[in-house]
Formats: C-alpha cells, sequence, structure tokens
C-alpha cells in the first residue's frame, strides 16, 4: 500500500526500513478506508515514521508492545519539544498526535487485548458493577459511564491504591465523601451523585452482603420538579433553526431530518443515533423506536414533513455503506454512524445562527418543544407519554404548564388583586 501514497522507490524503501516499517502498509489501508485524502494520508505516515525513528532510537528492535499511549505521550510532549531528529521529519504536535492516535487505534482494533485497561485493585468489582448496570439494569452505556466514575472515585477516595475491603465501611465514610464533594457541585449534579452512590451501595449489598443501612445514609436530594417552565422553542425559533440548513448539501438534508427526528417526534439523541434502515415502515407509516431509555422500545407515526426531510436524504445524500444505521458521517470516518456529539453540534450551530442567542442550549429543549406542541394541539398526556416513551405519565405533568391559555382558564383570582 506504499507505492499508492509514495511513488519514488527510494522513498518506499527508507519507510519499509523504519523500525516500525513492518505495520505501515497496514496502517496506509487503514487510513484510507476510513476516507482519508491521499495528501493527509502523506503527512500521517511521514510523522509515523518520524514516531518509530525515535523508537528505534529508544529500544533498538521495535515490537507492538513499544507502541503505546505511555510511550507516545513521553515522544509527543518530551520528544519534540527539543526535536535534533533530520529535517524531513515533522515535528508539527497536532499532526503528530493525530497521526499516533489513528496509529494505536489501528493496532488495538487487530489485537483486543491491547484495549483492555490496566488491572486495578478495583477494576474487578467494577466490571462487575458495570455488567450488572447493563444486563439487570438495563442502562445505556452513557449512563454507566457516569455512574462507574462515580463509583470509581468513591473507591479511589476510600481505599486508594488498595483492594477494597467492603467489610470495612462505615456511615462515617459515605458521609465525609459526600460532605466533601457535594460542596463544589450545583443541586443538579448533586442529585447525580447522590443517586449513583445509592445505586452503587444497594448492587454491594445484592451481590456482595454490604450493610444495607450505607445506602440509606446517602440523602436524597431535594427535587422541584414543577417549580419552573421546561424551556422550549418558540414556533418563530423552531421554523428559524430548521431553514438555518442548506437542503442543497448532503449534510444540509442529513441535518434536517435528524432535527427533525427531535422536534416533530421528540426523540432523545441517543434514539435518533440508533435509528437504523430496518426501523422505517414507509408502507404503514410509522418508525419504530428501539434505542429508548431503558430499552423501552415504541412504534411512532411518521409525519409527513419528517418523512419528506428522510426521503430527501436516503435518495441524494446518504454515503454509501453497508452500515444499515439511517444517519451516517460524511466526514473521515465516512460511511460510519453519527454521534452524540455530532447531533448535538449540529443543533447548537443551528440554533445560535438562528436566533443570534449566545446561551447554551441542549438538544433536550427540541424534545420539550415536541410535547410542547402536541399538548398546544390539544393531545393527553397521556398519548404525549407513549410518544415520548415516558415510563409514567406523572413524568409527563410538567408540561401541562406550558398549556398557558388552558391554565388561565382555571386560574383563581389573587387575594387582594383585580378578579
Amino acid at each position: 500500500m506504499l507505492e499508492t501514497i509514495f511513488r519514488r522507490r527510494h522513498h518506499v524503501l527508507r519507510l519499509r526500513a523504519n523500525p516500525i516499517g513492518s505495520i505501515l502498509d497496514q496502517y496506509v489501508d487503514y487510513l484510507i478506508g476510513r476516507g482519508h485524502t491521499t495528501n493527509v494520508v502523506h503527512q500521517y505516515v511521514r510523522a509515523a515514521e518520524h514516531y518509530g525513528h525515535w523508537l528505534g532510537a529508544r529500544h533498538g528492535v521495535v515490537t507492538a508492545d513499544h507502541l503505546t499511549r505511555e510511550s507516545a505521550r513521553l515522544f509527543l510532549h518530551e520528544h519534540l519539544a527539543t526535536c535534533s531528529c533530520p529535517v524531513p521529519l515533522p515535528r508539527d504536535l497536532i499532526c503528530c498526535r493525530a497521526t499516533i492516535n489513528h496509529l494505536l487505534r489501528m493496532l488495538d482494533g487487530r489485537d483486543p487485548a491491547r484495549r483492555a485497561p490496566p488491572p486495578t485493585p478495583h477494576g474487578t468489582l467494577l466490571a462487575e458493577y458495570d455488567r450488572f448496570l447493563e444486563r439487570t439494569r438495563g442502562l445505556s452505556e452513557h449512563t454507566r459511564i457516569y455512574r462507574l466514575r462515580y463509583a470509581r472515585q468513591f473507591l479511589r477516595s476510600r481505599f486508594g491504591d488498595d483492594p477494597p475491603t467492603l467489610d470495612g465501611l462505615r456511615t462515617t465514610d459515605v458521609q465525609d465523601y459526600l460532605r466533601r464533594h457535594a460542596s463544589r457541585l450545583g443541586p443538579g449534579s448533586v442529585a447525580v451523585l447522590a443517586c449513583s452512590l445509592r445505586g452503587f451501595f444497594r448492587f454491594l449489598t445484592l451481590a456482595h452482603g454490604l450493610d444495607p443501612s450505607l445506602a440509606g445514609v446517602v440523602p436524597a436530594t431535594p427535587q422541584w420538579p414543577m417549580d419552573r417552565l421546561p424551556k422550549s422553542l418558540t414556533d418563530g425559533d423552531l421554523r428559524a433553526v430548521l431553514d438555518r440548513f442548506d437542503v442543497r448539501a448532503a449534510t444540509g438534508r442529513r441535518d434536517l431530518a435528524m432535527i427533525r427526528c427531535m422536534s416533530d417526534l421528540g426523540l432523545r439523541v441517543s434514539e435518533v443515533v440508533e435509528l437504523t434502515l430496518d426501523d422505517l415502515d414507509w408502507r404503514r407509516g410509522v418508525v419504530a423506536i428501539r434505542g429508548g431509555k431503558g430499552r423501552r422500545g415504541r412504534r411512532l407515526p411518521l409525519p409527513a414533513p419528517l418523512g419528506r426531510a428522510i426521503t430527501a436524504y436516503l435518495r441524494d445524500g446518504r454515503p454509501s455503506s453497508s452500515d444499515r444505521h439511517l444517519f451516517l458521517r460524511h466526514s473521515v470516518p465516512a460511511g460510519t454512524p453519527v454521534t452524540h456529539a455530532l447531533i448535538r453540534g449540529v443543533f447548537r450551530r443551528a440554533y445560535a445562527a438562528a436566533t443570534g442567542k449566545t446561551e447554551s442550549v441542549g438538544t433536550h429543549v427540541l424534545r420539550h418543544t415536541a410535547a410542547a406542541r402536541m399538548r398546544a394541539a390539544g393531545h393527553s398526556l397521556k398519548g404525549i407519554a407513549d410518544v415520548l416513551g415516558h415510563r409514567s405519565p406523572d413524568t409527563t405533568t410538567i408540561y401541562v404548564k406550558l398549556d398557558v391559555e388552558a391554565l388561565r382558564a382555571v386560574a383563581l383570582p389573587w387575594p387582594g388583586g383585580a378578579s
């Protein structure tokens, strides 16, 4: 594969003689498969040559075991700062960092053992907790990530680098930890911390016989879900956001369809990411939602505007790919599923450009907007709960506050005020 990028034979021979020359052909194949241009592949291979040259100077004979994140850190942050290697070898930090990240990712993909994190005293317990959250609790990957993060922080705070001795846990350990960490967090983050720790201690009680009173030590954080209006877009702002997408471009057609999934059906970002071609039933005009919260699937009617947006994207926009996900990336790595971050970025940029507002806004505002529009159209709370996938209709009652006209009709006069 090197011959497809470097036309001169002496360049190819020099690269193959590099201490990591035996994997550079695979590296080129990997980069081309991701969709990188020839010029970018050329730059990355030259930077990889620099990395291999440095590894050879340090170790003589270089093996895959020397290509690690620790050696990458030394190369990027210590060697490049004082590099005196031959001039043709690139020294740009950004290019070299991207090069090594791709190289390590390729090696990790070919050898799963490389992806295994180094063993830690708490690793076995946390891995067991992760399996419990996934298989028993049915939590999504993103929820498990922060649940594990809080559990890991607690174990490290209490036991350091020593193996956890659960019999030694006391209520004061939990109280002291909460007191130290909650003081730096806002009310919402404190509630997440408390919920995460309570769930972790309950798991320990169930699986390891921990004293059940420890879970009860974690205080219930006060929550007033009805104390404020859920943020939603006005009809004008929503139209302005939808009009920002250039449907003459393939990415514009994709982005419009993704945003309409959230504004028309109230889908979560995770549900948009998980949509596949097989979830669309064009004959019946319905879409199956399989990636819902708590793995609760549902089937929803496909609104005509959303159907037209998806059709336009599928007919002239979706990259050619064997992947069955509905929405795919158009940039490197092209043809792979879109990510949560990509969708959030698409909406934030469109919202800022359409409204001129600079405050931070998340995609959940589109879910609130969909619920508000359904409520304004006269749909029942049960119907809205079914569309949004709420387990309990009580969760949906917050949207009653958005129906201002209905509330005005039943509001009592303010004491002492004009009736």
